[in-house]
């Protein structure tokens, strides 16, 4: 397939190319985290996170977020919510609220059961701790998990 080449890459912990990390302790440089740059602030969460739960409530500056994930397939996404408003999964696997909404989840919106309610998907990307860093650098917070 198109990735063939990068096998290697991929499955290494060194890098193509020269690139500094300032700080290797929370994560190795080419660990998976999850991005969003929006609301004139940015974090990261490392793709590990999602091993333990596949909903995270949490923020970006002052903006609610619920971020839905699945560290096996690397997939996460996020998207806004009410301040107030607390997600977590159902034993049937679907979404709810702490006031008992059910949700369903599309690519660009969480949308309430009953059609009334939506929060919109939020743009972020996958990427390497590395380049997240370089990118980012200080402008960015980490998540820090108390599982991890």
């Amino acid at each position: 397939d198109s990735g063939v080449v990068y096998r290697e890459y991929f499955a290494s912990p060194d890098l193509m190319f020269p690139a500094a990390v300032k700080d290797e302790s929370p994560l190795h440089q080419k660990d998976i985290v999850f991005g969003v740059h929006a609301f004139a602030a940015s974090k990261a969460w490392p793709l590990h996170v999602f091993e333990n739960t596949s909903v995270l409530n949490d923020r970006v500056g002052r903006e609610s977020l619920v971020l839905i994930g699945d560290a096996e397939t690397r997939t996460v996404r996020a998207y806004r919510r009410e301040q107030d408003e607390t997600f977590s999964r159902t034993d049937q696997g679907k979404l709810k609220t702490a006031g008992g909404t059910t949700w369903i989840l599309s690519e660009d919106f969480l949308s309430s059961e009953s059609g009334d309610q939506r929060r919109a998907r939020i743009p972020a990307r996958l990427s390497y701790w590395f380049a997240w860093e370089n990118f980012m650098g200080f402008k960015s917070e980490l998540y820090e998990s108390q599982a991890h």
